[in-house]
């Protein structure tokens, strides 16, 4: 945003706009039971303070605050379930006289059949002014209904945008009680609207994977199968190189198969792991085509405890990435939540990566990316719709071509709504 804008009225105007429709969500309608179609509508006001919220080197702190506004529209029946959500949240972090909005939306559908069930996930989010790639270590985001920012630099970018979507249809045909077929096909893209090479690249990536599972027995099942991915950087990202600007761009094909094994007893335990082989054609601009082989192993699970649950993930996830190809993700996340009371419930969520550019030029040029992040919270519901929640953040990261560290703690406090859960038919499931 212009300077002009971040000197005039509208951080404090914001505020009150902020505040009015968090009152305003108190007297809307409670939904109807009866109805099939539900909103549910939730809003937040958060205060934080970071000791280096920009990850900048030497450490600045800084406080900020901002909150969000969006809903839930709901619709459930016994053998299907859509789920539009959409949110803009605005911040302002006045000591380094930055103020930026965000606009997300997803919308989640499940539709089964005797035979099949079909699925499909859709996602936009568009961040103004100000880029924060932060990373994050909790689940808990209901606008990524997918695991979240799993491919994050830990950059902080002022004066650009960053937009990204993603399309994830997908389907499982019975062919007897014991095999089945499952369809995985997934568009994801980002752009920025100024590129750097090896940072912020602008990129589309398609993936199709097909694969042939066989029920072992009631709880667990064996599957195989192949998949295709192609990595593209649309427009181009310009370098210099001993004082000529060049024009930088490629792509990458591949071609891998896959082995997964399921075990899930009832609802209590869901635990998958997923074994890749794949072969990248790469071609970078200037460079020589490279075909390289990757490798991949993925542990995927959830555990609910009689008050609680567990989520985690572990292994090395092949992914498409803003640092201008395929990377190899070496991560263990897992997040804990449990309620201590009726009202007071607690999350913690730890997150270690290690990033690695997979087979193209930039591996040679700059290291592996390391980062941490965890947080805590806790959450005391003051009523059924109202709630507050203070908790501790921590981020650490060494960044591109950065010898040292940068780290940062971080505390906030939440006030915030959210309309009460209808009910799922028994047929859908937790």
């Amino acid at each position: 945003m212009s300077s002009s804008y971040r000197k005039s009225n509208m951080r404090r105007v914001a505020s009150l706009l902020l505040g009015g429709v968090l009152a305003a969500l108190y007297v809307l309608p409670r939904p109807v039971p009866a109805q099939e179609i539900t909103f549910i509508p939730f809003g937040n006001a958060t205060g934080e303070w970071d000791s280096n919220r920009q990850l900048s080197r030497p450490p600045s702190a800084a406080a900020s605050y901002g909150g969000l506004v969006g809903g839930d529209l709901r619709d459930y029946g016994p053998r299907s379930f859509m789920d539009l959500t959409a949110a803009i949240s605005y911040n302002d972090v006045p000591h380094f006289n930055y103020d930026w909005f965000t606009g997300n939306a997803a919308f989640k559908s499940d539709f089964r059949t005797l035979d099949a069930d079909y699925t499909l996930l859709a996602s936009y989010r568009r961040d103004s002014t100000f880029v924060t790639e932060f990373g994050q270590a909790n689940y808990n985001n209901s606008l990524t209904l997918t695991s979240p920012d799993t491919v994050s630099t830990s950059n902080v970018t002022t004066g650009i945008t960053r937009e990204s979507y993603e399309i994830d249809p997908g389907f499982d045909y019975n062919f007897t009680p014991r095999l089945d077929l499952e369809g995985d096909f997934r568009v994801n893209s980002v752009h920025y609207n100024t590129q750097f090479i090896g940072q912020r690249v602008n990129y589309v990536s398609p993936y199709a994977g097909f694969t042939l599972n066989y029920d072992l027995s009631q709880r667990s099942s064996v599957g195989i199968g192949p998949y295709y991915s192609r990595y593209d950087e649309t427009g181009s990202v310009t370098s210099t190189v001993d004082g000529l600007k060049t024009a930088e761009s490629g792509s990458t094909q591949t071609g891998g198969g896959a082995f997964i094994y399921n075990y899930k007893t009832t609802d209590i335990t869901h635990l998958s792991l997923i074994m890749r082989v794949e072969r990248d054609h790469i071609e970078e601009a200037g460079f020589l085509t490279q075909d390289v082989t990757s490798w991949g192993v993925e542990l995927v699970g959830t555990h609910k405890y009689q008050l609680g649950n567990v989520q985690f993930s572990i292994g090395r996830f092949l992914e498409p990435s803003s640092v201008g190809g395929r990377v190899a993700l070496n991560e263990f996340r897992a997040q804990l939540n449990r309620p201590l009371s009726a009202r007071l419930s607690f999350t913690g969520a730890l997150r270690v990566s290690d990033i690695e550019t997979i087979g193209n030029f930039l591996a040679s040029l700059e290291p592996p990316e390391h980062r941490t992040n965890a947080e805590m919270w806790l959450t005391y519901n003051i009523t059924k719709k109202w709630y507050v929640t203070g908790g501790y953040i921590f981020v650490r990261s060494r960044d591109l071509g950065q010898d040292n560290l940068a780290y940062s703690n971080g505390v906030m406090l939440t006030f915030g709504y959210r309309g009460l859960e209808p009910p799922r038919p028994a047929a859908l499931g937790p």
